[in-house]
């Protein structure tokens, strides 16, 4: 497992600006604008540098609790829980072993509802995971895609195999609508910015 993280980067050759969408297993992550002609290099996400915070709003007081961040690496459970003890109520995020090496799971054993809010050290990609009631769920820190929007027209999203690649953006027009389209350049093709 690989603890040094590398770039991906983007470079933008549509003649315009580009909105950059980034999700992680399915959850938004992280939005950027690609200027024209410009590059944007982005640090890895790795999935041992994932810290959670969680915040739950009692339904009862209605106070809020902010838990702050910790190390929530892959293979481990979180669960929000809240105690009373002597008539005073309290909230906790218990960290557990996980049931799968891969992922990260959440759980919400408090009476309202909490969000997960998972971040990684030393890039941009923070997601929420806003969990009702006994409710539960998976994260899939490995799972990260990019799509971008060029002047209102989204394309399909592409999945982020290799962090150490250079993706050119284009436009291309079909039926005379233009839209972005993402051309990878694998391997170390970065321009080292």
């Amino acid at each position: 497992m690989r603890s040094t993280p590398s770039a991906l980067t983007l470079r933008n050759l549509a003649g315009q600006a580009v909105r950059l969408h980034f999700c992680c297993d399915g959850r938004q992550a992280w939005e950027a604008w690609g200027a024209a002609g410009g590059e944007l290099v982005v640090p890895e996400a790795l999935p041992s540098c994932l810290l959670a915070s969680v915040s739950h709003v009692d339904p009862h007081t209605r106070v809020t609790y902010a838990l702050p961040q910790r190390p929530a690496p892959a293979g481990m459970r979180l669960v929000a829980s809240v105690r009373n003890v002597a008539r005073a109520r309290s909230f906790d995020c218990e960290t557990q072993a996980g049931s799968t090496p891969q992922l990260l799971e959440m759980v919400n054993r408090t009476d309202g509802d909490v969000c997960f809010m998972l971040a990684f050290a030393g890039t941009p990609f923070v997601v929420h995971c806003p969990l009702r009631p006994g409710a539960a769920a998976h994260f899939h820190p490995r799972r990260f895609e990019l799509s971008a929007t060029l002047g209102g027209v989204s394309c399909a999203a592409m999945p982020v195999a290799a962090w150490n690649t250079l993706v050119e953006i284009s436009a291309r027009k079909m039926n005379g609508i233009e839209s972005p389209h993402f051309r990878p350049m694998p391997g170390d093709a970065g321009s080292g910015a």
